[in-house]
Protein backbone atom coordinates (compact mmCIF):
# COMPACT_ATOMS: atom_id res chain seq x y z
CA UNK A 1 0.00 0.00 0.00
CA UNK A 2 1.23 3.47 -0.87
CA UNK A 3 4.07 2.19 -3.04
CA UNK A 4 4.55 2.53 -6.79
CA UNK A 5 7.10 1.58 -9.42
CA UNK A 6 9.04 4.76 -8.70
CA UNK A 7 8.58 4.70 -4.90
CA UNK A 8 9.07 1.28 -3.34
CA UNK A 9 10.75 -0.36 -0.36
CA UNK A 10 10.38 -4.00 -1.43
CA UNK A 11 10.18 -5.36 -4.97
CA UNK A 12 9.70 -8.86 -6.41
CA UNK A 13 10.62 -9.53 -10.05
CA UNK A 14 10.17 -12.47 -12.42
CA UNK A 15 11.97 -12.48 -15.75
CA UNK A 16 12.28 -14.98 -18.56
CA UNK A 17 15.48 -14.65 -20.58
CA UNK A 18 14.60 -16.15 -23.95
CA UNK A 19 17.18 -18.62 -25.26
CA UNK A 20 19.36 -17.77 -22.25
CA UNK A 21 20.35 -21.40 -21.75
CA UNK A 22 22.52 -21.08 -24.87
CA UNK A 23 24.91 -18.85 -22.88
CA UNK A 24 26.54 -21.92 -21.35
CA UNK A 25 26.59 -23.80 -18.07
CA UNK A 26 24.82 -22.48 -14.99
CA UNK A 27 28.22 -21.46 -13.64
CA UNK A 28 28.97 -19.44 -16.82
CA UNK A 29 25.51 -17.86 -16.82
CA UNK A 30 25.90 -16.96 -13.14
CA UNK A 31 29.29 -15.36 -13.81
CA UNK A 32 27.74 -13.26 -16.60
CA UNK A 33 24.92 -12.09 -14.32
CA UNK A 34 27.31 -11.24 -11.46
CA UNK A 35 29.57 -9.29 -13.84
CA UNK A 36 26.58 -7.31 -15.16
CA UNK A 37 25.49 -6.43 -11.62
CA UNK A 38 29.03 -5.48 -10.57
CA UNK A 39 29.50 -3.34 -13.71
CA UNK A 40 26.17 -1.55 -13.11
CA UNK A 41 26.49 -1.25 -9.33
CA UNK A 42 30.03 -0.19 -8.44
CA UNK A 43 31.00 -1.63 -5.07
CA UNK A 44 28.39 -4.40 -5.12
CA UNK A 45 29.17 -7.35 -2.87
CA UNK A 46 27.92 -10.84 -3.61
CA UNK A 47 27.61 -14.18 -1.88
CA UNK A 48 26.64 -17.34 -3.76
CA UNK A 49 24.36 -19.33 -1.47
CA UNK A 50 23.60 -22.36 -3.65
CA UNK A 51 24.66 -23.56 -7.05
CA UNK A 52 24.07 -26.67 -9.13
CA UNK A 53 23.80 -27.51 -12.83
CA UNK A 54 20.30 -26.00 -13.21
CA UNK A 55 20.06 -23.30 -10.54
CA UNK A 56 21.95 -20.54 -8.79
CA UNK A 57 21.00 -18.50 -5.73
CA UNK A 58 23.05 -15.39 -4.98
CA UNK A 59 22.61 -12.46 -2.62
CA UNK A 60 23.84 -8.96 -3.48
CA UNK A 61 24.55 -6.03 -1.20
CA UNK A 62 24.11 -3.03 -3.49
CA UNK A 63 25.62 0.23 -2.22
CA UNK A 64 23.84 3.56 -1.97
CA UNK A 65 24.79 6.39 -4.29
CA UNK A 66 23.44 9.87 -5.02
CA UNK A 67 20.46 8.41 -6.91
CA UNK A 68 19.69 5.16 -5.06
CA UNK A 69 19.33 3.89 -1.51
CA UNK A 70 21.30 0.88 -0.29
CA UNK A 71 19.61 -2.32 -1.42
CA UNK A 72 19.87 -6.02 -0.71
CA UNK A 73 18.83 -8.41 -3.46
CA UNK A 74 18.25 -12.15 -3.49
CA UNK A 75 18.35 -13.68 -6.99
CA UNK A 76 17.63 -17.17 -8.22
CA UNK A 77 18.40 -18.22 -11.77
CA UNK A 78 16.74 -21.42 -12.99
CA UNK A 79 17.87 -23.01 -16.25
CA UNK A 80 15.13 -24.46 -18.42
CA UNK A 81 15.64 -26.39 -21.64
CA UNK A 82 15.90 -23.13 -23.63
CA UNK A 83 15.37 -20.18 -21.34
CA UNK A 84 16.72 -18.83 -18.07
CA UNK A 85 14.17 -17.79 -15.47
CA UNK A 86 15.17 -15.10 -12.98
CA UNK A 87 13.48 -14.47 -9.64
CA UNK A 88 14.61 -11.48 -7.61
CA UNK A 89 13.56 -9.94 -4.31
CA UNK A 90 15.03 -6.52 -3.52
CA UNK A 91 14.63 -4.48 -0.34
CA UNK A 92 15.86 -0.96 0.37
CA UNK A 93 17.50 -1.20 3.78
CA UNK A 94 20.89 -1.20 5.42
CA UNK A 95 20.36 -4.77 6.64
CA UNK A 96 17.30 -7.00 6.12
CA UNK A 97 16.11 -8.96 9.16
CA UNK A 98 17.20 -12.58 9.52
CA UNK A 99 13.50 -13.56 9.47
CA UNK A 100 12.92 -11.81 6.12
CA UNK A 101 16.06 -13.37 4.65
CA UNK A 102 14.96 -16.88 5.70
CA UNK A 103 11.43 -16.33 4.39
CA UNK A 104 12.54 -15.31 0.89
CA UNK A 105 15.29 -17.93 0.69
CA UNK A 106 12.70 -20.63 1.48
CA UNK A 107 10.36 -19.24 -1.20
CA UNK A 108 13.15 -19.18 -3.79
CA UNK A 109 14.41 -22.66 -2.89
CA UNK A 110 10.91 -24.10 -3.34
CA UNK A 111 10.37 -22.52 -6.79
CA UNK A 112 10.14 -24.98 -9.70
CA UNK A 113 9.49 -24.82 -13.43
CA UNK A 114 6.41 -26.57 -14.76
CA UNK A 115 5.41 -27.39 -18.32
CA UNK A 116 2.36 -25.53 -19.56
CA UNK A 117 -0.50 -27.91 -20.36
CA UNK A 118 -1.88 -27.79 -23.93
CA UNK A 119 -5.10 -25.88 -24.36
CA UNK A 120 -8.10 -27.22 -26.29
CA UNK A 121 -6.56 -26.26 -29.63
CA UNK A 122 -3.58 -28.48 -28.82
CA UNK A 123 -1.17 -25.55 -28.50
CA UNK A 124 0.70 -25.26 -25.25
CA UNK A 125 1.69 -21.63 -25.43
CA UNK A 126 4.55 -22.64 -23.14
CA UNK A 127 8.27 -22.65 -23.69
CA UNK A 128 8.95 -26.31 -22.92
CA UNK A 129 11.10 -25.39 -19.97
CA UNK A 130 10.29 -28.29 -17.72
CA UNK A 131 12.76 -28.97 -14.94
Amino acid sequence: PGESVSRWTEMFEIERILDGAKAGSMEQIGQLMVKQVEDREGGAKKQILKSDEDSLIVVFDLPADSRKARRHQLVRLIKGSRDIHRLAFTIKTDQPSRELQKKWLAIFESATLQDVKPNRSGKSGGDGNSK
